[in-house]
């Protein structure tokens, strides 16, 4: 399936998910959210057989799923702007 992929298209796929950790963790002031939330969209994005908090956790190298679970419980950041950086993302990035 991937042996068709280029070193070239890699290293584009690893630009846009830098660009897309970068304007989505805008939406917090404090490192650590931010940090958390790359962990969380590159283990959405990665071919893990099962998405879970354990999963995913153990994935970003987190002994328990509890920081990210904080991150979407309590933490401070608004959906709406987040939706309105994944729509500009979105459009942004269409071929």
């Amino acid at each position: 399936m991937l042996d068709d992929v280029t070193l070239e298209q890699v290293e584009n796929w690893a630009a846009e998910l830098a660009d897309l950790r970068g304007r989505w963790g805008r939406l917090s002031l404090r490192l650590e959210p931010r940090e958390l939330f790359a962990d969380l969209i590159e283990g959405l994005l990665s071919d893990l057989r099962r998405e879970n908090g354990w999963t995913m956790a153990e994935r970003a190298g987190h002994a328990t799923p509890h920081r990210t679970q904080k991150l979407l419980g309590e933490a401070l950041w608004s959906a709406d702007e987040l939706l309105a950086e994944g729509r500009c993302w979105c459009w942004c990035t269409a071929p």
